[in-house]
């Protein structure tokens, strides 16, 4: 098997998706949110203030097209997005409870 060839195009494009995960702007350009709008602040200032590394499930949940990236975006942010807590959640009464990712 080859091994694959990276060119200074496909860095680029590479370090471009790393540099727009980072920036909650631009991540909100790929949800179904109106372009202006008190709704659109709100996400991207939550974003903004999400870690890096949560963005991406909270993007694909907002979407509205994947019910477990909900669950798990929900989760995350309940226990300070400390995603080892999750499966340790001591919280019975929610109703996501029995779905609670890593379990």
């Amino acid at each position: 098997m080859e091994t694959p060839k990276f060119t200074a195009e496909t860095r680029a494009k590479a370090a471009q998706s790393a540099a727009d995960a980072k920036d909650p702007a631009v991540l909100a350009e790929s949800m179904n949110l109106p372009q202006t709008g008190e709704a659109r602040r709100r996400v991207i200032a939550r974003l903004a203030e999400m870690p890096v590394s949560c963005r991406r499930t909270y993007c694909r949940a907002m979407k509205g097209k994947s019910l477990r990236a909900a669950i798990t975006a929900h989760c995350r942010e309940c226990l300070g997005y400390v995603r080892a807590e999750v499966p340790h959640c001591t919280s019975p009464e929610c109703p996501l409870y029995p779905y609670r990712p890593g379990v």
